[in-house]
């Protein structure tokens, strides 16, 4: 508070204050969503992102995907980005209040992961063999490939013996499996 005194040479006396406030907080913000920062998100629609921004004194709130150009939201708006090209996204929050403290430190950081890899069975080149055992190789082409795994099925359409979702090297060549009897199998690799 600030208390203004005064007296004239007559000795009249008066008297004003005011009462301010010295903002120096920066307003809070925080991104919520349904993953993880630098995730690889297998997206080709919108995605999500809930704000949650306050301030005593809040005034304008925006955001810029990339660093590209700032775009003014309602702030504590949720945001609906769509993105559809394959590369790493970062999303950038603002918030700043009547008196220009601002927060531009919140990001989230995300890979547009829309295409889907590219499997290939290079061996066995026959559909016929002479063993139950049989060794397989193929290649996998995708930016973002992270696991492989193969399954074998049996004519009827069931798995055969313990091969669901085995594990495998992506793009390895001569891995072998074991079928329980001779007959008509389907390899799948994904």
């Amino acid at each position: 508070t600030l208390i203004l005194y005064g007296n004239d040479s007559a000795n009249n006396q008066n008297s004003t204050n005011v009462t301010f406030f010295v903002d120096s907080i920066n307003p809070s913000i925080t991104i919520s969503s349904s993953f993880s920062n630098a995730t690889y998100l297998n997206y080709n629609s919108s995605i999500l992102f809930n704000l949650t921004i306050s301030d005593t004194n809040l005034n304008t709130c925006f955001y810029n995907l990339d660093s590209g150009t700032n775009t003014t939201i309602t702030c504590g708006q949720n945001l609906s980005l769509n993105v559809s090209d394959e590369s790493m996204h970062t999303l950038n929050v603002f918030a700043n209040d009547t008196l220009n403290n601002i927060n531009n430190t919140e990001k989230r950081s995300f890979y547009s992961d829309t295409i889907y890899p590219i499997v290939t069975i290079t061996s066995p080149i026959t559909t016929t063999t002479g063993s139950q055992t049989i060794s397989f190789s193929h290649t996998v082409t995708d930016t973002y490939i992270n696991t492989c795994k193969f399954s074998i099925f049996k004519s009827d359409g069931s798995i055969d013996g313990l091969y669901e979702n085995i594990s495998l090297t992506c793009g390895a060549s001569g891995t072998g499996a074991t079928v329980s009897s001779y007959g008509t199998f389907n390899l799948t690799i994904y």
